[in-house]
């Protein structure tokens, strides 16, 4: 539409350099000059075109022309962007289904890969112990005295806990379930000299885990004990107390995982 509108507005243009009677005459010279290359002088040539600036139809006709090669610029323009929105799309959605082909490959690799299970971690100690750190740990659900608890974990391979660490503290304490007063032998005494702890392998006692106030010998109290209560403030590193060996209590056991 724009095409055909030019061409007329073309004619139309034509048609008034026709009636505009200083442009026909210097047309018609121009012409001379093509047809029969003719050499026409420099100030002739300016003359034309001041001439042609003052014909006020010719410069209306001109700006119309011009507007019209504009829009059809323009259309050309919008022609040639939605091609390549077009193009873009086809490319975006080629890409896609590549996207969606790949994440379809992964799934199925994923889903088709067999299956490893970790082997569980085999438990290097006897039913009913606990192992931590090379040593195997066994809490008593009976209740003797301190002598006899340990005659019992020696008879199992093993002896009344001995607890050097803070690390080794914190596990026996977690395996002890909450209560009242719950309360269990460990392997620590002062029954040869008052006051002088030992280990039942005879060695001194050098990291303690005592409540404050503790050991308080009240009453002729000899041997070691753990405690643990409902109470939720209270802590594994501060929860050993002494009590008469005579006692009976539940006991822990310990042994080395070799044994």
């Amino acid at each position: 539409m724009i095409l055909v509108a030019t061409s007329v507005y073309r004619g139309i243009l034509l048609l008034s350099h026709l009636l505009c009677y200083e442009c026909v005459y210097l047309q018609v010279g121009l012409d001379i000059k093509t047809q029969f290359q003719i050499r026409i002088p420099f100030f002739y040539l300016f003359f034309i075109q001041y001439i042609q600036l003052r014909c006020p139809f010719c410069l209306h006709m001109k700006r119309i022309l011009s507007q019209l090669t504009a829009e059809s610029h323009m259309q050309k323009g919008c022609a040639n962007v939605t091609d390549l929105t077009e193009e873009l799309q086809a490319i975006n959605k080629q890409y896609l289904l590549h996207f969606i082909t790949l994440k379809y490959l992964v799934f199925l690799e994923a889903t088709t890969a067999p299956q490893t299970t970790p082997a569980p971690t085999k438990n290097p100690c006897p039913e009913d112990w606990k192992h931590f750190n090379g040593s195997c740990y066994y809490v008593s659900e009976y209740q003797r005295s301190w002598s006899d608890s340990q005659t019992n974990c020696k008879r199992q391979g093993g002896h009344l806990a001995i607890i050097l660490t803070a690390e080794e503290q914190t596990f026996i304490w977690n395996l002890l379930p909450r209560g009242y007063w719950n309360s269990y032998w460990f392997g620590i005494s002062d029954e040869k000299v008052e006051e002088e702890w030992y280990w039942v392998d005879g060695t001194k006692l050098v990291k303690s885990f005592w409540e404050d106030g503790e050991p308080n010998n009240h009453g002729n109290e000899d041997c070691g004990y753990i405690v643990k209560t409902d109470v939720l403030s209270r802590v594994a590193t501060k929860s050993w107390y002494d009590a008469p060996c005579h006692m009976s209590l539940p006991w822990i056991c310990e042994k080395l995982v070799s044994s």
